[in-house]
């Protein structure tokens, strides 16, 4: 009878705990940077914001815009454009990004306006092509140019959005502009979890969009 050969397995439990210890160590690290990074975008996005906005409050506290620009999204983003338009009568109010079944009448129906629809048709306009933030930029650019006396520009958004929509509005404004461009970053109603996310997400869009802006300049050139 042929003897068996016996396998004999060797545990090292020294080298299997190094191991779980390595991969416990790593995804920590990982945890901590992603929680670093949503943290600091959430700070970086609302500073700015504050910023702007004051500056914008300053520039127009004894003058009013030619043109009210506001992108469509979050909630609070048109009563603010219709309150400006309340206090400046005389501005011009385009909103961009509106939905294909959305009219003038029915956006004026969702929040509280003072001025008729009469006086809104001949004061509003409504870019219904803008599908994106990016596109939102370039239809308010094209929005601006087509009258030579606009001077000042009022854009309004979600706060967290502004530093990437000025970001945009800097780079795509390759000539020399003779109008100057204030931002107004309307606060954000989501609770503190989602504002991280949003944060969190616009950071990624920032880098997108200086990808994205980069060849756009390197073809205008």
């Amino acid at each position: 009878m042929r003897n068996r050969k016996e396998t004999t397995f060797h545990f090292n439990l020294n080298d299997n705990k190094s191991k779980a210890q390595f991969v416990v160590k790593v995804s920590f690290f990982f945890i901590s940077l992603v929680f670093f990074y949503c943290v600091l975008m959430t700070l970086i996005l609302h500073i700015y914001s504050q910023y702007a906005s004051q500056n914008a409050e300053t520039f127009f506290y004894e003058k009013s815009p030619d043109i009210v620009a506001v992108f469509t999204g979050d909630k609070g983003r048109l009563e603010y454009a219709f309150k400006i338009l309340e206090k400046y009568p005389e501005s011009k109010l385009l909103i961009s990004g509106v939905y294909n079944k959305n009219t003038l009448k029915s956006l004026m129906q969702t929040v509280p306006v003072t001025i008729s629809e009469d006086q809104a048709a001949q004061i509003i306009e409504l870019d219904y092509q803008a599908k994106n933030t990016f596109e939102n930029v370039l239809m308010t650019l094209q929005f601006i140019k087509k009258d030579a006396t606009t001077k000042k520009v009022l854009i309004n958004s979600s706060d967290y959005q502004l530093l990437r929509i000025k970001f945009l509005f800097s780079t795509l404004s390759i000539d020399k502009s003779d109008f100057e461009i204030q931002f107004f970053g309307v606060n954000s109603e989501s609770n503190f979890l989602q504002q991280i996310f949003d944060a969190s997400i616009e950071g990624l869009k920032i880098m997108r969009a200086a990808i994205i802006s980069l060849f756009w300049f390197n073809e205008e050139k």
